[in-house]
């Protein structure tokens, strides 16, 4: 620990103190007046006994006097924990020299799975993120469902995070940020190559194949119940420290967030809350973007241009999603469960042992590497196959609430973000009532499917939360969803208004634009795209803010045009 920083660290421990003896006399000096009051009555009742209706005046002093001391000591304690904690428990953030030591200290590592996997860091406008451009692609090309396992327990906040937490929202709420806690959802498997790759055969052969499951399981995406609360105090706390009360110890975030070689967290090792961040770009069907300019009273990103739908995904959208899910996948899960499945070639060792001496005569004969390949894929598919049946034999009844497959549930809180802060509704029929209405199920199933995930990365500054990214394609013209935003955005306000609520913008977006696709390549980066096809004045452009989302977006979406603009051709067809 440096000099300086031990040094600042007692001037403010010593003048906290100073300040906290001087209040807790103050708050004393109620307690003495109180004790005097009653040892000055005692001494009258005692010593000077009176008679009669003087007697009885006497003993009700002593005990007013002796009620006054209670409630006296009563509120002064209560007073003094309230200053203990306001004084000596209060957010302190590191010294910028302090945390620039650390960032560089963390943008050195990266753990041995993760560089396995193509991950570096990266940086933007300050900010470093995490990303492998072999997993994005593995994202963008992965055909396969990637099944899901669910824990709904909550883990508990410890002591220390519920001293924590109070100071952290009244500190934000102080600066004018719109707070909510929620159930959210904790990513606990790092995404890697291994997570798309299949089964290496050659470890399964002979004995081994009893351990097919156990390769199967490292596999899946586990999900556990969070809150936002609970990311407040970890993630979001990565280069602070909050003094405890008795000066001994204090709580320090990074601690939650990186090991002791100040290298992030794998998720499955990180005791932080690690919310799954989910974001879309949704693109109309002329080839629009729908961006949106963020309020100033969000909590992140506030007043910057941030994607169509961003946030955090909800423990709801796990269940609400299952709706969404491939229905064969659904089945077939269920048809395990219940052992009501088909046998094929694969069920028995007897069956394709037959299968392997076929496939070796016949190898002999072609000696073709296709002949190899399908013996291969046919072998994959087997041990797929028995852990699959292993997966479903132990999902507990529980899980039948929440989906099956990791994607779907993505794609369902990026669809569910990018209606709510988008106002993207269903035109009803009869518009005379009400011009629009919530999406029906074959809508949001619709833009579900017309979602496609494309990046992932994990953001330093939020303590490694992990972000997953993607782009909707929406069959509305640019015109369609410029009514609906301006629909959604005046009922809102219209909404608070008659609550009578002092503060009426709880409006996440505050302004929407929609720039041209068309001539996407013409721009170095996500500000010039914005500053160009929005055709703002300079005086705009100099307050334009990006936020990371859609600057990792922008790069996203130049990668993948190709593919975006064959979709939307084959969709206006």
């Amino acid at each position: 620990m440096k000099k300086g920083k031990s040094y600042r660290e007692w001037i403010y421990k010593l003048g906290a103190g100073i300040h906290y003896v001087l209040n807790a006399l103050a708050y004393s000096s109620v307690i003495v007046v109180s004790l005097v009051s009653f040892i000055l009555n005692l001494i009258i009742l005692i010593k000077y006994p009176a008679d009669g209706e003087a007697y009885v005046k006497d003993i009700f002093n002593v005990l007013l006097a002796t009620i006054t001391l209670i409630i006296s000591v009563a509120g002064v304690v209560r007073n003094l924990k309230a200053r203990y904690r306001d004084y000596f428990n209060k957010l302190i953030m590191q010294q910028e020299d302090s945390k620039t030591a650390l960032r560089a200290s963390i943008l050195q590592n990266i753990s041995t799975s993760h560089t396995n996997s193509g991950f570096e860091w990266r940086d933007y406008d300050g900010q470093s993120y995490l990303v492998s451009d072999r997993v994005n692609n593995a994202l963008v090309s992965n055909k396969n469902n990637l099944f899901i396992t669910v824990n709904p327990k909550k883990q508990p906040m410890n002591i220390k995070q519920q001293e924590v937490v109070y100071n952290v929202v009244a500190k934000k709420m102080a600066e004018g940020k719109s707070i909510f806690n929620s159930n959210l959802v904790r990513l606990r498997s790092d995404i890697l190559l291994s997570t798309f790759a299949p089964f290496n055969s050659e470890k399964y052969d002979g004995e081994n194949r009893n351990n097919i499951y156990t390769s199967f399981s490292k596999k899946l995406i586990v999900l556990e119940k969070t809150d936002y609360e609970a990311n407040i105090t970890t993630n979001d706390l990565i280069y602070s420290r909050i003094f405890q009360c008795d000066y001994s110890d204090s709580y320090c975030g990074k601690d939650k967030t990186v090991d002791s070689r100040n290298t992030l967290y794998d998720l499955k090792d990180s005791p932080a809350s690690n919310i799954i961040g989910v974001t879309t770009f949704a693109i109309t069907s002329d080839g629009y973007l729908l961006l949106n300019l963020q309020g100033a009273m969000n909590d992140v990103n506030n007043e910057c241009y941030v994607p169509s739908g961003s946030g955090s995904s909800d423990f709801g959208d796990l269940i609400h999603s299952r709706c969404y899910e491939p229905k064969e996948l659904r089945e077939e899960v269920e048809n395990f469960k219940s052992g009501s499945y088909q046998r094929d070639e694969f069920d028995t060792t007897k069956n394709f042992k037959k299968f392997k001496r076929e496939y070796k005569n016949q190898l002999n004969k072609t000696n073709t590497e296709r002949a190899e390949l399908n013996y291969l894929n046919a072998e994959t598919a087997k041990l797929e196959r028995k852990g699959f049946k292993k997966y479903a034999s132990k999902m507990g009844k529980i899980w039948r609430e929440y989906t099956y497959d990791f994607y779907t549930f993505l794609k369902y809180g990026m669809v569910r973000e990018l209606t709510e802060e988008s106002h993207i509704y269903e035109r009803k029929s009869d518009p005379s009532k009400q011009k629009y209405e919530n999406l029906t199920e074959h809508t949001r199933r619709k833009y579900i499917e017309n979602t496609y995930v494309c990046g992932y990365i994990r953001i330093l500054d939020r303590g490694g939360k992990p972000d997953f990214f993607g782009i909707t394609l929406l069959d509305l013209t640019r015109d369609e969803v410029k009514d609906m935003f301006r629909y959604g955005h005046d009922y809102i306000i219209k909404r608070e208004i008659k609550k009578n609520c002092l503060i009426t913008d709880y409006n996440e977006i505050s302004e929407q634009f929609y720039p041209s696709i068309k001539n996407i390549d013409k721009y170095p980066t996500a500000k010039d795209f914005i500053i160009g096809e929005c055709h703002l004045d300079s005086e705009a452009a100099q307050k334009v803010k990006v936020s990371l989302q859609t600057h990792c977006l922008f790069d996203l979406l130049k990668k993948n045009k190709d593919m975006v603009f064959d979709y939307l051709s084959k969709n206006n067809k």
